[in-house]
Parts: structure tokens; sequence; C-alpha cells
């Protein structure tokens, strides 16, 4: 795994002059199955489904700074996964100050769990701590690979389940989760992420 610099103190990386608009760009990259492929260890998903997620997948290139994406929904509900690049996840203190938690590179997971509910928010609070390169995961892309694939349903379910349990650890109004999801536990995610009149997830490319 990439090795992130870490040089950068907080107080610069929030300056006014750093920060940036983030863009979008869609396409497929060579190394993005490898990516995904350690994104989701512990478990082996194939490769097939790999290629898939990858190609439904969204580059959002974002500078060093105070992230400022608006919605983890946006441009479509999705899981975000570091492509390149490292981050500062956090809070935000009372005084505004930016409380780092742990620093996340290449092939770990920026968010999973914000696209899943309305509005949908960030889980976490972010600094960028060098140009990054974040790797958008349609939800719609997900749930049509666990309908399919029977391992990377648990895949999905484990990833999210760890997540939660993370962040339970450091916000109380977080539930904690076990280690896997059950199919009417996805199917009630499924309804939640696809909420009626929501126009986010009528989004096709």
């Amino acid at each position: 795994m990439q090795k992130c610099s870490t040089d950068t103190p907080v107080s610069d990386a929030v300056s006014p002059s750093a920060l940036g608009h983030a863009s979008f760009v869609t396409g497929t990259f060579a190394d993005d199955v490898a990516l995904l492929r350690i994104a989701f260890l512990p478990l082996q998903v194939s490769d097939s489904t790999l290629v898939r997620l990858s190609d439904a997948s969204r580059m959002i290139c974002c500078p060093a700074g105070r992230f400022t994406l608006g919605s983890p929904r946006r441009p479509e509900p999705s899981w975000w996964v570091v492509r390149h690049g490292c981050a500062s996840l956090g809070r935000i203190a009372a005084d505004g100050a930016f409380v780092e938690r742990h620093l996340i590179g290449p092939g770990e997971w920026f968010d999973v769990t914000g696209a899943l509910d309305m509005p949908g928010g960030w889980a976490e609070s972010a600094v960028i701590r060098e140009p990054i390169e974040l790797l958008a995961l349609p939800l719609e892309s997900l749930f049509e690979a666990c309908d399919s694939d029977e391992t990377f349903a648990r895949a999905f379910g484990h990833t999210l389940a760890t997540r939660m349990r993370e962040l339970a650890l450091h916000r109380p109004d977080v539930p904690s989760s076990r280690d896997s999801m059950s199919p009417a536990e996805l199917a009630d995610l499924r309804s939640h992420a696809r909420l009626p009149g929501d126009p986010l997830a009528q989004i096709r490319r």
C-alpha cells in the first residue's frame, strides 16, 4: 500500500488558500480491480464482479485541504474508497478545529454509510493531506453485484458491518453491528437507499 506523507500540519491543510472543488471523471482504470480486491478483504471477490464494479465506478479528484464535497449521494449514492493519496478522518471540535482519528490511504474506505439514508451525510469530517483520488462505487452497482454473487454479498455485509462497528466506537449515535448482514437486512438497506421520489436514485450515465 502506498505510504502517505503527513508532513502538512492541520492548520495549513485547512487554510482558505488550500480549499478547492472536487472534479468528477468517469472511466475504468487498469489497477482498480486490484484496488477493489484489497478493499473487500478478507473475503476473496471474483475478478468478474470486481471488473463490473470498476466499470461502474466514478473517480473523484480532490485537492489538499478541508474536504468540501457536499454529499456521499452526489453525483449518485455511492461507497467511496481511496484510489490515490491520503486523508485524515475525524471530527470537528466545538471550537471548529479538526480532530484527527486516523489516516487512510489507497485501498481503504473513505465512507460506506453516508449514502444509505437521506439526506445523506459523510460519517466523518476529513482533511485531505495530499491531492487525492476517490473511487465512487454506485450503490446501484453494489446491490446488483450482491444479487448475482453470493460471495460479494458477504463481502458487502462484512465491509459495512466493520465500518459501522468502527464508527460506533467513536460516535455513540451510530449503532454497533455484527460481522455480517442477513438477506432481509440487505433488502432493507436497498429500500432506504432507493427512497421513492429521490432523484439521485434515478441517475444513469
